[in-house]
């Protein structure tokens, strides 16, 4: 069973099944099935085994049969979240929390144990024309990336800060961004390059510009990125790199 994805949009959420020889959809839910939406950003399971959906219009959990629905206009004001374009998802194991990244406003934080928001750490991202795209955490730094650059969120003192990628004011669209085994971020920004930062030190420690990867594509975008097996893997608007 498919638990634990991160895709930048998908259509539906299917349950699918797989077996040694074959695969099949064992089930597709939509809105009529209680789903906040059809547009669906992140799913990720928590220590208690529920589904957690986030969407374009709200978060969802869901336990095999129904869903609850997290929106801002719930009225229940334990579920009433800040932001309605639901987009990355991680849990805090030492608090059994869901970390939930709005676009436009910051993130809240879930009790996975009892279903409740307990915390809100927002910033005026909207109308800085900051709107969120991605996430990772490593240890207690929570790296953002935005359409128009990119972020840093400290877990312990609760504040943003922002990280500049270049000199310039030139535009830094960061879609994704990936963490490694030593402590590194590897972010890449649309039209300039990839940066490589140290977590601890805050710093550009390698960099490759556009250019480099441009003898592979011409004119693309980084639309994904995963490192597996010390291998790191680049999906962008023209096909996949490695």
């Amino acid at each position: 069973m498919i638990v634990h994805f991160r895709l930048p949009f998908l259509l539906l959420f299917h349950i699918i099944e797989f077996s040694s020889f074959a695969q099949s959809v064992q089930n597709k839910y939509t809105q009529t099935n209680g789903l906040s939406s059809y547009n669906i950003r992140s799913v990720l399971k928590d220590l208690n085994g529920f589904l957690w959906i986030s969407t374009q219009d709200g978060l969802s959990r869901f336990n095999g049969e129904s869903f609850i629905n997290y929106t801002k206009n719930s009225s229940n004001k334990f579920h009433q979240i800040d932001f309605s374009d639901c987009r990355t998802l991680f849990i805090d194991t030492a608090k059994n929390h869901l970390w939930v990244m709005g676009a436009d406003a910051g993130f809240d934080v879930i009790d996975c144990a009892t279903g409740n928001i307990v915390e809100r750490h927002l910033n005026d991202f909207g109308n800085l024309d900051h709107w969120l795209i991605t996430s990772t955490r490593i240890n207690n730094h929570i790296w953002i990336g935005c359409n128009n650059g990119l972020w840093l969120f400290d877990m312990q003192r609760k504040r943003y800060k922002r990280i500049n990628l270049s000199p310039s004011n030139s535009f830094q669209r960061v879609n994704t961004l990936s963490a490694d085994k030593f402590g590194n971020v590897w972010v890449f920004a649309n039209g300039i390059g990839l940066f490589v930062i140290n977590n601890e030190t805050q710093r550009v420690s390698y960099k490759k510009k556009y250019s480099f990867f441009e003898n592979n594509f011409k004119d693309f975008d980084f639309l994904a990125s995963a490192v597996i097996s010390e291998k790191l893997m680049i999906g962008t608007t023209k096909g996949l790199l490695c």
